[in-house]
């Protein structure tokens, strides 16, 4: 039905016949028989079910096995965006590293393919080739950890002062989150004392990645401390700004932000009584995010602990607690079928 999306609607089926789709699609010769768009449109269809909870996880997952086989561009990207989409939700509970460890598993082959071959100034395979190394980087690939590691090495033996000029972007955010606190200090000092005849877009995409790459608490505490808490001349009100912003791609930023705040909140809070804008955003990156129980009761603690003393961000957290509220009672629906399937993929497919 609807093949090819002809029409804009969503199509379900009932469980029999996503199996047999699903079995139909994981062997390689019959990919071809059904068009790229129409097979995009089956992992599209069976996720957003799933995510709206019209259709189990355990089949939508099922849907994505023959990716494996899969090289064509057009079907690949519905799947990145639903992983990073699931993958945000899913961040801060236990199936978060099992989730990683299957999106390893479907988009490695894809990406050491592309590695091995030419692209042939192919604009859509050398996209797709980009993409999916990213995915794989910010699973923990360890390829991907080791080459990022290997060039930065080899370019702080060369000429450290050369940085911003000899660091290519790609390695910059699997150095950041998986490497050393020393490797993120280097990137921090760098950008503290900018050389003035680089162009500002470096240092703004090195600060983002400082702030929103990182899977470590210490060096998010650092970061806040040097800019929240000591007001340090280097950084602007709009580095703070975009730090305070980006702090929402991971849930360590936030989670870090929320524990600072709670632990800071007078000296804070003076700092930014006459800031409405920079208040309002910091009040929503430090609670706006979380997902699960413990985070709707940490933010509930904060609400609670300082009633009255949000002023314009009042609304901001109120919102929060409602939003968190929606996600827990999804993650308490589909968690566990998540959870479930992957365990049964990791321990047959995977060992």
């Amino acid at each position: 039905m609807n093949p090819e999306e002809i029409g804009p609607f969503i199509v379900n089926y009932d469980e029999h016949n996503w199996n047999m789709i699903s079995k139909f699609l994981q062997i390689k010769s019959n990919l071809e028989t059904i068009p790229a768009l129409t097979r995009a449109k089956l992992i599209n269809d069976a996720w957003n079910l799933a995510y709206a909870g019209d259709l189990a996880f355990s089949i939508a997952l099922d849907v994505t096995l023959f990716l494996k086989s899969e090289r064509n561009p057009v079907v690949w990207n519905p799947l990145f965006t639903l992983i990073d989409e699931i993958s945000r939700r899913i961040e801060i509970s236990r199936v978060h590293h099992k989730f990683q460890q299957y999106v390893i598993s479907i988009i490695s082959p894809l990406y050491e393919e592309l590695s091995s071959g030419t692209d042939s100034g192919n604009h859509w395979i050398t996209n797709l080739k980009k993409i999916s190394r990213e995915f794989l980087c910010k699973c923990g690939y360890e390829p991907c950890i080791e080459q990022a590691r290997s060039t930065f090495n080899e370019m702080m033996n060369h000429n450290p002062l050369e940085f911003g000029i000899g660091f290519e972007n790609l390695y910059i955010c699997p150095i950041l989150k998986w490497g050393t606190m020393k490797e993120w200090q280097i990137v921090l000092e760098y950008v503290m004392h900018f050389p003035t005849n680089r162009i500002k877009s470096e240092r703004t995409f090195l600060l983002k990645s400082l702030v929103g790459c990182p899977l470590q608490e210490n060096k998010i505490h650092h970061l806040l401390n040097l800019t929240l808490l000591q007001n340090n001349p280097l950084f602007s009100n709009g580095d703070l700004f975009m730090i305070i912003r980006t702090l929402t791609k991971e849930s360590v930023g936030y989670k870090t932000l929320l524990e600072v705040l709670s632990k800071n909140w007078m000296e804070i809070n003076v700092r930014f009584q006459n800031n409405t804008d920079l208040w309002d955003n910091l009040i929503n990156s430090a609670t706006g995010m979380f997902t699960s129980q413990e985070g709707y009761d940490k933010v509930r603690q904060l609400y609670t602990t300082f009633r009255g003393e949000f002023k314009s961000a009042e609304h901001i957290i109120q919102t929060s607690l409602r939003n968190i509220k929606e996600e827990v009672k999804w993650s308490n629906e589909a968690i566990p079928d998540i959870e479930k399937w992957l365990d049964n993929y990791i321990n047959t497919k995977l060992q």
